[in-house]
């Protein structure tokens, strides 16, 4: 142990003194940063591509007769009344009690 107030000199004798590179650790977490990056933006340009396409794709099936336009949350579910059973089918139908 050393005594209070007394400085010691300690020289390391495993590394140069000149040596600054960083240590293999240092290193691993820098690669392994890379790669997760590199990673990232490839997941990332991977899904911009296929959000393109299928913009693409519909836009060319909206150019075809015929085709509907996506239902958006405008849709609102009601009951089905007597009327419109027999207007969709051609003929009636017990709906439950509806007159």
């Amino acid at each position: 142990m050393g005594r209070a107030g007394e400085m010691q000199q300690v020289e390391l004798d495993d590394a140069p003194a000149g040596d600054l590179r960083p240590s293999r650790g240092r290193r691993a977490r820098w690669v392994v940063a890379t790669v997760a990056v590199v990673a990232l933006l490839g997941v990332a340009t991977v899904q911009v591509a296929a959000d393109r396409h299928e913009d693409a794709a519909l836009a060319r099936l909206r150019t075809l007769p015929g085709v509907l336009e996506p239902v958006g949350e405008h849709l609102v579910a009601r009951p089905a009344d007597r009327k419109a059973i027999m207007d969709l089918w051609g003929w009636p139908v017990d709906v439950g009690g509806d007159g």
